[in-house]
Parts: C-alpha cells; sequence; structure tokens
C-alpha cells in the first residue's frame, strides 16, 4: 500500500470521513429533538433546512479526502487479485531493466509487452506461468520521479526525451569511466570535458 499511495494520507482521509460520521450523527440527533418543539410547520422547515445547511457543510470540507479516496479505490480495483492458494511472484525493479523480458523467457511467449524505452509496462499484470506459479508484472519502480539522479539515467529509467540536461548522462560516464578506456574504445584525441568528448 505505501508504494502506491502514502499510508498516514490515507489514514488521515480516512479518519475525516470517520469523525465527519459522528458529526452527522450529532447533527441529525440534535435537530430531531429541536423537531419535538416547533410550533408550526413553517418553523419544521426552517429546522430541515439548517440541518441540510451543516450537513452539506460538512460535506464540502471532506472534498479533498472522498476525492484522494477515490482516487485509491480505483488505483485498488485495477489491481489484479492474488490467489492466496498458488504461488504469485511480483517481478519488480527499476524501469527499463528486463522484467517484462524475463517473464517472457520464462512463459516461452510474448506475454507481456517489450520494449527499449522506460514506461512500456504501465500497470500491474496477472501471468499465470503454470497451475501453481503466477507472476505479476510491474511497471518500473523510483523512488522519486521528479529526480533525474545520475545512476537513475545511466540504468534508462529516464525517458530520453524527459532528460533536462543532455550532456549529463555524458559527463556521468566520463566521471564512471577511465579516460584511456574511452579513448581506446571510441578512437579519439584526448578530452578535458563533455563538450571536447563530443567534438
Amino acid at each position: 500500500m505505501n508504494v502506491l499511495y502514502d499510508k498516514d494520507h490515507y489514514k488521515l482521509a480516512l479518519g475525516h470521513c470517520n469523525k465527519a460520521k459522528s458529526i452527522t450523527d450529532s447533527i441529525a440527533n440534535d435537530y430531531v429533538r429541536l423537531l419535538k418543539y416547533a410550533d408550526s410547520l413553517y418553523r419544521a422547515k426552517q429546522l430541515k433546512r439548517a440541518a441540510l445547511g451543516r450537513s452539506c457543510t460538512l460535506l464540502k470540507k471532506l472534498k479533498s479526502s472522498l476525492s484522494y479516496l477515490e482516487e485509491v479505490r480505483k488505483h485498488l480495483g485495477r489491481l489484479p487479485t492474488i490467489d492466496t492458494n498458488a504461488r504469485t511472484l511480483i517481478v519488480t525493479g527499476f524501469p527499463n531493466v528486463g522484467k517484462s523480458s524475463l517473464i517472457n523467457s520464462l512463459k516461452k511467449s510474448k506475454a507481456a509487452a517489450t520494449g527499449n524505452t522506460p514506461g512500456i509496462t504501465k500497470q500491474m499484470q496477472e501471468i499465470q506461468l503454470d497451475k501453481n506459479i503466477v507472476l505479476l508484472d510491474s511497471p518500473g519502480v523510483c523512488l522519486n520521479t521528479s529526480e533525474q539522479s545520475d545512476s537513475l539515467i545511466l540504468r534508462s529509467a529516464v525517458k530520453v526525451e524527459d532528460l533536462v540536461d543532455p550532456i549529463r548522462p555524458i559527463e556521468a560516464l566520463i566521471n564512471r569511466i577511465e579516460s584511456e578506456q574511452l579513448l581506446k574504445y571510441y578512437r579519439i584525441g584526448r578530452f578535458e570535458n563533455a563538450e571536447n568528448f563530443l567534438a
């Protein structure tokens, strides 16, 4: 749960709903008691309108919590159900490391879509390996999708078109590989920085 959605936020939203339920019950009890003292139909309608007004205000305050819970409900509804009697293996890891390719090799067929760019697998999918084993193919997991660290870039976990600075991967490679090896592999002259390396 904490991987897909923040558990604390989820608990907080449920707590808001639970508190709202008790407040709604309290409002209902208060106005039912007041209705006993209504001396006319007009006064009873006024009390009813006031009770509905307070309930609507309470619901408006709950809007963000309800929207969050609905988003969680929809997402969890798309997840595959896990048969507790079958052995279930979840294949997870960084984007574009070959999770779906591994599943296809085990299955000996193209059961999961694959590609050279990260993000081909959009959601969890259940693949029956045999009658006793179920594989769950998951999308690539990054702890922070907005972060573009050198390690994520070099692992092809970030799409090329999403790179903020296209020179950065080259700088990361130059910093990690000895210059002599680069000179020998690419058959180039000595360089001082990434721009010289590309020139």
